[in-house]
C-alpha cells in the first residue's frame, strides 16, 4: 500500500525532523547531534512526491480541516493505517 492509499484515512507518521543548536560545540559534539523522531497522528488529507499533509480534525459539515500539519515527503520514514 502507498500513501497516496492512505489519503482521507486516519495514519501515525513517523518522521525525521529538522534540529539545531546555538552556542560554541567542538567537531566531535556537531558530529554526535542526532535528529529527533517524531510521530503525528491525524487523517491525511494530501501526498505528493514533496509534501505530506495532513490534519488533527475535520469538520463534516463545512468539510473543513483544522490543526493542518506539513511534513516533507523526504523526512518521512514510516506511515501506516490507524484502524479500529
Amino acid at each position: 500500500m502507498t500513501p497516496a492509499d492512505l489519503v482521507g484515512k486516519p495514519v501515525k507518521v513517523t518522521w525525521l525532523d529538522a534540529s539545531g543548536g546555538h552556542g560554541w560545540m567542538t567537531a566531535k559534539q556537531v558530529k554526535a547531534e542526532k535528529l529527533p523522531t517524531i510521530v503525528s497522528y491525524g487523517l491525511l488529507v494530501a501526498v505528493d512526491d514533496t509534501v505530506l499533509r495532513m490534519a488533527a480534525d475535520y469538520d463534516t459539515r463545512n468539510k473543513k480541516y483544522n490543526q493542518v500539519g506539513l511534513i516533507p515527503a523526504g523526512w518521512v520514514t514510516d506511515i501506516v493505517e490507524l484502524k479500529s
